[in-house]
């Protein structure tokens, strides 16, 4: 019995670090572009437990020890990953990831699995 249990949590632990390494893909590549981050959960999904905000980024641990995510400001779609919906602060147009051109969304799209191993 604790062979099964050392399994599925060396299981859980490793599609945490890859699924860490792909949302890392996103949140470089949106960074390259200039594109406004507003949360980086680097572990876990759901509301924040603990972090630290440098910049305009709010890096997490989030209350789901399952996986990671990114949160781009003017993309809403994962708001209900972390509990909750973006702030009303007034971001530049140029910063936003729902006004950039779709190349631009593509790549950042793209850099999830490109950073896959």
């Amino acid at each position: 019995m604790p062979e099964i249990v050392i399994l599925i949590l060396a299981v859980i632990f490793v599609l945490g670090v890859a699924i860490n390494i792909h949302e890392f893909g996103h949140f470089i590549v949106a960074k390259l572009f200039g594109m406004r981050v507003e949360a980086y959960s680097f572990f876990g999904l759901g509301p924040r437990v603990w972090g630290f905000k440098k910049g305009h980024t709010d890096y997490r641990i989030s209350a789901i020890p399952l996986g990671a995510y990114v949160k781009l400001y003017g993309d809403d779609v994962t708001a209900p990953l972390e509990g909750g919906s973006s702030d009303e602060e007034r971001v530049p147009e140029s910063e936003l990831y729902e006004l950039r051109p779709r190349w631009q969304k593509f790549l950042v799209m793209l850099g999830g699995p490109f950073m896959n191993p």
